[in-house]
C-alpha cells in the first residue's frame, strides 16, 4: 500500500510529521510551497500554486546543500518556466488540498496532512496568523468524499477528516490466508 506524508506550511509542521512518522513510514514525502524548499530529507513531489517561485526555492534548497526535489507538480494552466512541471486538477484548495490530489494522482491509498490544519495557525516561517483559510475549506468539504484515503494530525482537517492511527494506517494489509 502507497503511503504518502503531505509537509503543508503551518507552525506545527515539522513536529506533526515526526508523530505522523513514528506511526509509519512514508512511502512518498509530498511537501508544499516553502515546505519543500526547506525539509532536509529528500523531497519526492514538490507542488504550489506558485510556480514562479521554484527557479528562487529550488536555489535556496540547493545553497542549503539539500538534496534535490524530485517531480515539481502545479494546477497552473500556464508555466512559464523552463522546469519540468506537471499538472494536476485544481479543486479550487489550499495548496494542502492540491497536494492531496498528487497523491491520489500518484495512488497513494493513504495519505496523512502535516501542518495542514485548515485554521488562522501561523506558517511556520512567519509570525503572522494565516487569514485566507476560510477561503479553501469549502473545497475541503465539497471534495471530502474523495478523500477518504486522507488523514489529517491537526486543527479543522483533523475534525473533518480524522486523525490518522496504526489501524487505519495498516487497514487491509492482514492476510487472509487460511480464511475462505
Amino acid at each position: 500500500m502507497l503511503t504518502a506524508l503531505i509537509l503543508g506550511g503551518a507552525s506545527g509542521v515539522w513536529e506533526e510529521a515526526a508523530e505522523a512518522r513514528r506511526l509509519f513510514t512514508p512511502g512518498l514525502l509530498i511537501a508544499t510551497n516553502h515546505a519543500g524548499r526547506d525539509n532536509p530529507e529528500p523531497v519526492d513531489h514538490w507542488v504550489s500554486f506558485h510556480v514562479e517561485l521554484f527557479p528562487r526555492w529550488i536555489a535556496e534548497r540547493a545553497r542549503k546543500g539539500l538534496p534535490p526535489a524530485g517531480q515539481l507538480w502545479t494546477a497552473q494552466r500556464r508555466i512559464a518556466t523552463d522546469l519540468d512541471v506537471r499538472r494536476v486538477a485544481n479543486w479550487g484548495g489550499s495548496s494542502g488540498l492540491l497536494a492531496v490530489t498528487v497523491a491520489l494522482e500518484l495512488g497513494c491509498e493513504r495519505i496523512v496532512l502535516c501542518g495542514v490544519p485548515l485554521d488562522a495557525s501561523a506558517h511556520y516561517d512567519s509570525p503572522e496568523s494565516w487569514r485566507e483559510f476560510g477561503n479553501y475549506r469549502k473545497a475541503f468539504i465539497t471534495r471530502q468524499t474523495q478523500m477518504t484515503a486522507v488523514r489529517s494530525m491537526s486543527g479543522w482537517t483533523r475534525q473533518l477528516l480524522g486523525a490518522p492511527t496504526g489501524e487505519w494506517l495498516h487497514e487491509g494489509q492482514e492476510s487472509h490466508a487460511g480464511h475462505h
